[in-house]
């Protein structure tokens, strides 16, 4: 099995160079270059009944490039701000007047081959599943990046997403190499979206891969249904989460249900909401959501914001949380946040 998950990477691999042609010629009229970026400053306040209150200012920026090598390939890579965690690209004010660290997060190959109908990325590169449309990192966080590659095409009424992602190479030591397969089906029906996700985790444990300080559900193999309804404005969601290979003693489900209701980009604005709950096991807590206080699993809370374009370039976004561990105590851990974001 490890041989033939390698292979595939080599054969993706192999196949972009050989359909990259010897010479390629400059775009008439238009850079073979797209830039794109943003900017976040963020003003955080933590009530937290098991720790100090923090309070503290965020920064974020993000820096990335397009290459179009030939009309099916395209080489992408991305910058970012650091701060040591692949959940958190943003900078805390207040650490002597250091500077700050920044990093890669993408560099990828994108190819589209000529003889299917169907796209494939390989390398460091975005997660590219559908999420929940009212708040869609509790499974997956947006900020990690996986490496390996994925495959996504449609068939019928049906799109889908194939990925291979290495987590840890062992360089032929002992221990085996950790990895993971995923994939996802997506359709649409009226107003309806349906989505349903998979991740297989494999042995990813095998060199400690889960840093972080969530629970052990001894395997991991998540099931994420998520279902929307849109009409003009108004969202309403619901996500399901359930760890079928979780150990018997772990409940290891958790679900969702949001709605939000207008526009960004409208006088009024965009306000949402969205209730959920992730029990012990549920989730991988390496790559799970960092946006709320404690754990990543064995919790339940509800957050809401408002978001508003002021202009074209930069929008405000005004978010709140209430959120209790009950593993821990029975108190409620708050947080608020505002953000300015900018784009360039």
């Amino acid at each position: 099995m490890k041989s033939f998950r390698r292979g595939l990477l080599t054969l993706g691999v192999l196949t972009v160079v050989a359909s990259v042609p010897s010479t390629v010629s400059a775009q008439e009229g238009d850079s073979a270059w797209s830039f794109f970026g943003d900017a976040r400053v963020r003003a955080e306040f933590n009530d937290s009944a098991a720790n100090p209150d923090r309070h503290r200012q965020r920064l974020r920026f993000r820096f990335g490039g397009n290459f179009k090598v030939a009309d099916n390939v395209t080489v992408g890579t991305r910058m970012r701000t650091e701060s040591g965690d692949q959940n958190n690209p943003h900078w805390d004010i207040g650490n002597n007047f250091d500077n700050m660290d920044v990093s890669l997060d993408r560099m990828f190959v994108d190819y589209s081959p000529t003889w299917a109908d169907v796209r494939m990325k390989m390398g460091k590169f975005g997660h590219g599943f559908k999420t929940n449309p009212v708040y869609g990192e509790l499974v997956w966080d947006g900020d990690v990046q996986p490496e390996g590659i994925a495959v996504s095409g449609s068939s019928g009424d049906f799109d889908w997403i194939l990925g291979q992602y290495a987590i840890t190479e062992n360089g032929g030591l002992t221990s085996e190499d950790s990895w993971m397969t995923v994939g996802q089906v997506n359709t649409s029906m009226n107003d309806l979206n349906f989505s349903v996700g998979y991740y297989f985790y494999g042995d990813p444990d095998a060199a400690g891969t889960e840093a972080y300080s969530g629970t052990d559900a001894g395997n991991w193999g998540i099931l994420n249904p998520i279902v929307s309804w849109k009409k003009d404005g108004l969202t309403v969601s619901g996500e399901y989460i359930e760890n079928m290979r979780a150990d018997d003693a772990l409940d290891a489900t958790g679900w969702a249900l949001g709605v939000s209701n207008g526009s960004s980009s409208d006088a009024g604005g965009k306000f949402y909401a969205q209730y959920q709950l992730v029990e012990a096991g549920a989730v991988f807590t390496s790559f799970a959501q960092d946006d709320f206080p404690g754990g990543r699993d064995d919790w339940k809370g509800l957050m809401g914001g408002w978001k508003r374009q002021l202009s074209d370039k930069v929008g405000l976004n005004v978010w709140a949380l209430a959120h209790e561990q009950e593993s821990i105590n029975d108190e409620t851990d708050y947080r608020f946040r505002i953000d300015f974001n900018i784009k360039f």
